[in-house]
């Protein structure tokens, strides 16, 4: 086999394995509510790995029901570490819905994560990431 028939045939593999892996996903969504089951399958989806999107969605359902979580705890079940995390708080400030906002307080201390408060406006004596303004008006 030549170099260039290599090159095809592992693309023609890695297609097939592909198509099979979001036929799982689709089968897995239709077939259960658990969004636990769903996450992981999702993780093994080519292209689809904690995307910021899914990683907003994910830490947001996480800390709303728990309301904090460990570091160590988020990197092993989703590999987010610091660097992402910072953004993920960030963009649950500004990339998000006023209403919608989460506002998250992390103790590198500890290496936990708490839901200080939810909704538009900032907590009182909040330090962190703020929305964006210019003359009064937000920006995305």
């Amino acid at each position: 086999m030549t170099k260039d028939e290599k090159k095809i045939e592992k693309k023609r593999i890695r297609s097939i394995k592909k198509d099979a892996l979001i036929a799982i996903l689709t089968f897995v969504k239709e077939n259960t509510d658990n969004t636990n089951l769903i996450d992981a399958v999702t993780l093994l989806t080519p292209g689809q790995h904690v995307q910021r999107t899914n990683s907003l969605a994910i830490v947001a359902d996480i800390l709303i029901e728990q309301g904090s979580i460990n570091e160590m705890d988020l990197f092993t079940n989703y590999r987010l570490g610091r660097s992402e995390m910072r953004k993920i708080m960030r963009g649950l400030i500004r990339k998000v819905a006023p209403e919608s906002r989460i506002w998250i307080k992390f103790d590198p201390e500890t290496g936990v994560y708490e839901l200080i408060a939810e909704g538009a406006d900032a907590p009182e004596g909040w330090t962190g990431y703020m929305p964006i303004t210019i003359q009064d008006m937000e920006i995305e």
